[in-house]
């Protein structure tokens, strides 16, 4: 029988899937066991952990024939998410182990590293190695690794299919049974080549027919809560059984706690990945919605453009006179807030009208008194005898004109305050106008532009309607000249004055045209009429004709020879 000792008691190894169906994600495991950042690209979630200080080593292992970027670990996990496409897709595999308290830093990175080569040539998958040290209070016996396996083939052209040994109920226990053995292997071999006493087993107490209670795998922070609530080894065989059933109780409390936060932190991580996942959509859907809106005004902008292009003056006449907004002036004239001040205003010049009057007419009164009582009113001013009506149109008198006076300053602030309300008023429909004028003032540039483009084409129309006219009159003008040469007209002869004045390409047209058939002067005619360069070479002949005609009658005073 073999001997039970301590590091016999402290073998585990445990296999756990990272699966999405879960809520769990390969990229924010693979940063919590190194103790790195890491970016998801398919949620945009930073997963933030280099403030972690029990990362031992950290390293990925990988198949031969890998490509380099496989060592980048964010490329690498990123790349794994990116081949899942399911929803409930298994991303990675944890194993997690624990590492002999016996051996330095430098036998536990060989050992894990060994475990970890043997994995990714086994499964032919990438493995990401994390080692995590113990706590100064465990005192140094709880060293443990997290080997994250990928769970495709890794090959030269990146992820290729599923590892399904691992995945398949008929040989994933075989596989896990076989991983657990090895790994027995190796711990003990390891304890071996250090000379440290005690061995590791992968089976059970129940199947090498131990009597014994079994372990239960909680980890380091509840080994620290029962190191420091006190409970140690037990003294006799009744304090070790009622020792057995506390922490059996205490366990099972821890376990219920454990599983606890377990479930909260997928609920947790489900919510806010769909939280993530539902904040990506709104902003997809925003970002939609803002093109939308985008291509729309662009659409209504070409529409207007457009229709801008096919105006001619008139219509842009008509339309600049629709958008042209009324004056700024009557506007202001109209406004609220400045009829409501400049009722004010006449409201307080209407008082202070009426007060003055009222004044006017109480000193009128004392005046006319004092007219018609002079005795009494020398009597009143001197203070010997006071009269009682002209003290009484005198008060009158004093109290409007003090009301005059306090009416005076209220005036002058109303009207600077209708002033300040004008301006404000002036220069806030100034503002919202100024985007109609300036459309008005560019569709009356292109309102002049057009009326000059109008212009010219008319001109150009008129030029050619009296080119086609001259074009016309080039038949009927060379036939009545061929008719002259034919009959000899006066002057038309071969001396004569008018003959001689006829150019010479003239000339040999003339005698060409009168010596062929009747028939054929018609068809010659109707070229000169369709060929527009032969029309045109006749018609200047003619121009030139006629000037040099003109000019013999100048100098000749009009006499025909």
């Amino acid at each position: 029988m073999r001997c039970i000792n301590s590091n016999m008691m402290n073998y585990h190894l445990s296999v756990r899937v990272i699966s999405r169906g879960d809520g769990r994600s390969a990229l924010a495991s693979a940063a919590y066991h190194s103790g790195s950042v890491i970016r998801d690209e398919r949620t945009g979630i930073v997963h933030k952990y280099d403030h972690r200080k029990i990362v031992e080593h950290s390293e990925i292992v990988l198949p031969e024939g890998s490509p380099d970027w496989a060592f980048d670990r964010e490329k690498l996990w990123n790349e794994a998410e990116h081949a899942e496409k399911r929803k409930n897709a298994k991303v990675a595999r944890e194993f997690e182990i624990t590492l002999p308290a016996g051996l330095d830093s430098d036998q536990r990175w060989k050992l894990t590293m060994l475990f970890a080569c043997e994995i990714s040539e086994r499964y032919g998958v990438a493995v990401d190695v994390a080692i995590h040290t113990s706590s100064k209070e465990e005192n140094n016996r709880t060293h443990h690794a997290h080997l994250l396996a990928t769970t495709r083939y890794l090959g030269p052209n990146g992820f290729g299919g599923k590892t399904r040994r691992l995945d398949v109920k008929s040989t994933a226990f075989v596989e896990i049974e076989y991983l657990r053995k090895r790994w027995a292997v190796l711990k003990n071999d390891a304890l071996e080549r250090v000379q440290v006493s005690g061995r590791g087993d992968h089976h059970s107490f129940e199947r090498c027919g131990i009597d014994a209670e079994p372990q239960i795998h909680t980890g380091s922070s509840v080994v620290l809560i029962e190191r420091r609530i006190g409970l140690e080894a037990p003294v006799t065989e009744v304090d070790r059984r009622v020792d057995i059933r506390e922490k059996r109780h205490l366990r099972a409390y821890i376990n219920r706690g454990s599983a606890w936060v377990r479930e909260e932190s997928i609920r947790l991580s489900r919510h806010f990945h769909g939280l993530a996942h539902n904040l990506n959509k709104a902003a997809v859907f925003a970002l939609c919605e803002e093109d939308q809106a985008t291509r729309e005004k662009q659409d209504r902008t070409d529409k207007y453009r457009n229709r801008l292009a096919g105006m001619d003056s008139r219509e842009l006449s008509v339309a600049i006179d629709r958008l042209r907004p009324p004056r700024v002036i009557d506007l202001v004239e109209a406004d609220r807030s400045v009829l409501e001040v400049s009722a004010e205003v006449d409201a307080l010049k209407d008082h202070h009208s009426a007060v003055d009057y009222l004044s006017n007419r109480a000193a009128e009164k004392a005046h006319s008194w004092r007219s018609s009582h002079a005795i009494r009113t020398w009597f009143h001013d001197h203070g010997i005898i006071s009269a009682s009506p002209l003290r009484a149109l005198e008060v009158e008198r004093d109290r409007y004109r003090s009301e005059e006076h306090s009416l005076r300053p209220c005036i002058d602030e109303a009207v600077l305050r209708e002033q300040h309300i004008r301006d404000k008023v002036f220069e806030r429909l100034s503002k919202e106008q100024e985007p109609v004028l300036a459309l008005v003032r560019s569709l009356e540039a292109l309102q002049g532009k057009r009326r000059s483009e109008e212009l010219l084409q008319e001109q150009r129309l008129e030029i050619e309607k009296r080119a086609d006219r001259e074009r016309l009159a080039v038949p009927v003008e060379f036939s009545g000249l061929a008719e002259k040469r034919l009959f000899r007209h006066s002057g038309w002869g071969d001396g004569g004055a008018r003959w001689q004045y006829v150019p010479e390409d003239l000339r040999k047209l003339i005698d060409q045209y009168n010596s062929v058939p009747e028939k054929d002067k018609a068809l010659i005619l109707e070229g000169l009429k369709n060929d527009r360069a032969r029309g045109d070479e006749v018609r200047d002949l003619l121009a030139k004709h006629r000037h040099q005609y003109q000019q013999y009658r100048e100098r000749n005073r009009g006499i025909e020879r």
